[in-house]
């Protein structure tokens, strides 16, 4: 965001006016801004790039967002949310098979949701009947990203490793029993209630994945 952009911006906030494009006069204007940013704002303030009066008028309720990567439980619900979206713009109505939903659960998504938007609509595109299989989605089989350990010590990285695959198990039996607690706690050999407090633990809800 340019200089002057920054500066307009941070006059209408404070102001709470605007000029349109054209306009003589200035027009009163009552709104509530959310602003999103891919990049730490704390930094580019630190380094000269973005103005410290406006970072602190943008910074009144701040919520980070996690990659996609780190909440995989999310990509099978925004994918049928972007398909629904492609059927209200008038595309013929598809459906996720489920190697699909898989290949998707692997991908790191560097490219987080607008990457999955992309991939989703051209796999609908591609898709031949009512259903995208894995070869439409065209994304190559990965395994899943390992946890980052650099800078751990033991103790912390042994936990960091332990977290990270029981939420990925837990995941991966969420998914292929569509969410259902009691097959999951069949399968892997717990009570109930274990699974519930693993679920807690690591914010994963099963009524997301019975989509």
């Amino acid at each position: 965001m340019s200089e002057e952009l920054q500066k307009k911006l941070l006059r209408a906030i404070q102001e709470g006016e605007i000029r349109r494009v054209g306009g003589a006069h200035p027009v009163q204007v009552n709104v509530r801004l959310v602003a999103a940013s891919n990049r730490p704002l704390a930094d580019l303030v630190k380094s000269g790039r973005f103005r410290e009066d406006l970072y602190f008028r943008l910074n009144v309720v701040t919520v980070a967002v996690p990659p996609l990567r780190d909440r995989v439980e999310d990509v099978p619900l925004l994918a049928v949310h972007f398909l629904d979206e492609l059927e209200r713009r008038g595309s013929p109505r598809k459906r996720l098979a489920r190697d699909a939903a898989t290949r998707l659960l692997e991908h790191p998504w560097p490219g987080n949701v607008r990457e999955l938007r992309n991939v989703i609509e051209r796999a609908a595109q591609l898709a031949e009947g009512d259903t995208i299989t894995a070869a439409d989605v065209g994304l190559a089989p990965q395994a899943w990203p390992q946890p980052q350990l650099q800078g751990l010590d033991f103790k912390s990285a042994k936990s960091k490793v332990i977290e990270t695959f029981e939420r990925r198990f837990l995941v991966d039996a969420l998914v292929r029993l569509k969410g259902n607690v009691s097959e999951v706690a069949a399968e892997l050999k717990l009570e109930r209630r274990h699974v519930y407090t693993l679920l807690e633990q690591y914010g994963l809800d099963p009524d997301s994945f019975r989509a």
